[in-house]
């Protein structure tokens, strides 16, 4: 039996005006950088770069691990460092996060658990120790009911209630922010393709008006066939539609993205013997047509 070799890294390179038949058949472009990404053995992604239509590099965010706790983030702008975070963990419980920005200054978010595992506060605070925020979670037989911030003087300015069905889905969120002073709620539901959990959902606002709906169709095997989302504005209704088709292996081969019933993008993709992406075709409202290629490396 083969092995499946474990990939360290994987970079796309985008070929304008290219169909895949035809860089099959020799034609070329110049291919220029869309996205690096580098793993360890764990699968833990170490650098994740993205880059602008000419190949410059926009953005990097740079991991470190001890294990598969992660233990410090670089993230880069343009090739300059912008924010630092560390993290420390506990019994492989995160309990503390530090955010170190430019000037020297940090904020510290600390962590407590319950025995189980859950977190049930988290407190940030800035560079002098002052506190700026408490975050509560409290859960019924382990799932989390209720998610509630304050600000530095015991104000609640953001609550997050859940409600779950008998199969522990969940089948309501109602959210208030104290910003606004409004409150969103969210009903999920399923349809007659859906085996497991509540994928559609509605959200009104606090007089009952709807702000947006989702609806979904899987196959038998439980993979997405279309997802359609409206969002509800005062000028009128924009819908959103994806249409998936999947290969005889179970890979996604086809995605088509349709805004008010347009066409926006289509992508095709091909994979190799190992059912490991290698080439997509995209094909964009003004925009044309242009093939990504996929390079891996492997580790030894």
């Amino acid at each position: 039996m083969t092995v499946k070799k474990k990939h360290k890294s994987v970079t796309a390179f985008q070929h304008k005006d290219v169909t895949p038949d035809e860089m099959k058949e020799g034609k070329k472009s110049e291919g220029v950088r869309l996205f690096f990404n580098e793993y360890d053995k764990n699968d833990n992604l170490l650098v994740e770069a993205e880059y602008s239509g000419s190949g410059e590099e926009t953005s990097r965010s740079v991991s470190k691990y001890t294990g598969n706790n992660l233990t410090e983030e670089e993230q880069y702008i343009d090739g300059e460092l912008t924010e630092r975070k560390t993290y420390e963990h506990e019994n492989n419980r995160l309990i503390r996060e530090k955010t170190h920005y430019l000037d020297s200054s940090f904020d510290v978010e600390t962590y407590t658990c319950d025995s189980e595992g859950n977190v049930i506060t988290k407190e940030l605070k800035n560079f002098d120790g002052e506190l700026e925020t408490t975050e509560k979670f409290t859960y019924l037989n382990k799932l989390l009911t209720e998610h509630t911030v304050f600000d530095a003087e015991n104000n609640l300015i953001n609550k997050i209630t859940h409600k779950y069905s008998e199969t522990r889905d969940i089948i309501e969120t109602t959210e208030w922010n104290a910003e606004n002073n409004r409150e969103l709620r969210t009903v999920y539901g399923k349809n007659e393709t859906v085996k497991e959990g509540y994928p559609d959902y509605v959200i009104y606002t606090q007089s009952g008006s709807i702000v947006q709906k989702k609806h979904t169709i899987f196959d038998t095997e439980g993979r997405l066939l279309k997802q359609q989302i409206d969002q509800y504005h005062a000028q009128g209704i924009v819908s959103y539609l994806t249409v998936n088709e999947w290969d005889e292996k179970g890979n996604l081969f086809i995605t088509e993205n349709y805004t008010n019933g347009a066409l926006i993008q289509r992508a095709e993709r091909f994979y190799d013997e190992e059912n490991k992406l290698i080439m997509t075709q995209l094909s964009s409202a003004g925009e044309g047509i242009s093939t990504i290629l996929y390079e891996y490396e492997y580790f030894a």
